[in-house]
């Protein structure tokens, strides 16, 4: 007979972890990635959120567990991506068009 692994929340394993999650979310400007960023900060999950308007976080920057970084995708080199990647746990893209 196989024996099957147990399922695990979410929040089951964010809070067997020793340092809180943290999660890059690039496009945060859009309606989406606005909402993604209120919805991880929620939960207690630490954000880096790249946006071309830093004024659209006035609500929510006073937040501890939010970083917010003006710049715009088309704007990064490969240093400067690698840089913004090096402490977080993952990337959500909420890139699109206007």
């Amino acid at each position: 007979m196989e024996k099957y692994r147990q399922m695990v929340s979410a929040e089951e394993i964010i809070k067997k972890r020793k340092k809180p999650l943290k999660v890059l979310v690039l496009g945060a400007n859009g309606a989406t990635g606005f909402n993604v960023v209120t919805q991880l900060l929620k939960q207690g999950i630490g954000v880096k959120a790249l946006t071309r308007n830093v004024g659209k976080f006035d609500s929510i920057k006073s937040s501890e567990h939010i970083e917010v970084i003006k710049g715009s995708i088309l704007e990064l080199d490969h240093q400067i991506l690698k840089h913004y990647l090096s402490d977080v746990d993952a990337v959500v893209s909420c890139l699109g068009h206007n």
